[in-house]
């Protein structure tokens, strides 16, 4: 997304920077300026929607480059991991708690039965035959 509209969001800044309800326009040189790199809304309903054929090899060395850039640094202990998940997390004033290890609530019972409880079901279950 960054790469399709980048350069529209640019000139929308621009042309709504003194009035923001400046409408953008619809037609003629001005529009052409606010076009995405690879998509366009105005195909209407056609075969993937208006895209362009040049994103859809855009996307996949952005998908290779992405999947190199993980495995580097999952070979690095994640440090890039865990920096981006620092600074979403002071973005968003979210304080870091302790993680839950699994632990039950009180009063709550584990959700498999235990032996002891198929025995009673399967002894009940031996009375109604009889």
């Amino acid at each position: 997304m960054m790469d399709n509209c980048h350069t529209k969001w640019i000139a929308t800044f621009n042309w709504q920077k003194d009035d923001p309800k400046r409408k953008i326009p619809s037609k003629g040189a001005d529009y052409d300026q606010f076009k995405a790199k690879y998509s366009d809304s105005k195909c209407g309903q056609i075969t993937f929607g208006g895209w362009d054929p040049k994103a859809f090899e855009a996307l996949v060395k952005y998908m290779e480059a992405i999947k190199a850039n993980r495995k580097a640094d999952n070979g690095n202990n994640k440090v890039q991991q865990k920096y981006a998940l620092k600074l979403a997390r002071q973005a968003h004033n979210i304080v870091e708690k302790e993680p839950r290890l699994n632990r039950r609530r009180k009063g709550k019972e584990a959700s498999a039965p235990t032996p002891k409880k198929l025995k009673v079901i399967v002894d009940s279950d031996d009375e109604d035959d009889e």
